[in-house]
């Protein structure tokens, strides 16, 4: 089984914390977290971007961490 990486439960946390009814984030939002253009999430997350520019706050949590 593969382990967590290590800042993976915080940034989850802090992705609750500031968007605790989503489950999915549009990119928008996403990239306003990250402090990037919305055009760099896609080719941060490459596959983890789902169908209607969707990110899950679990993948986004993964990446970042």
């Amino acid at each position: 089984m593969a382990r967590e990486k290590e800042n993976y439960r915080d940034n989850l946390q802090r992705l609750d914390e500031r968007f605790p009814d989503k489950e999915l984030l549009n990119v928008k939002e996403a990239a306003v977290w990250l402090g990037v253009d919305p055009r760099t999430v896609p080719k941060l997350l490459g596959s983890k971007v789902l169908p209607g520019s969707k990110v899950s706050k679990v993948a986004l949590a993964k990446a970042i961490s």
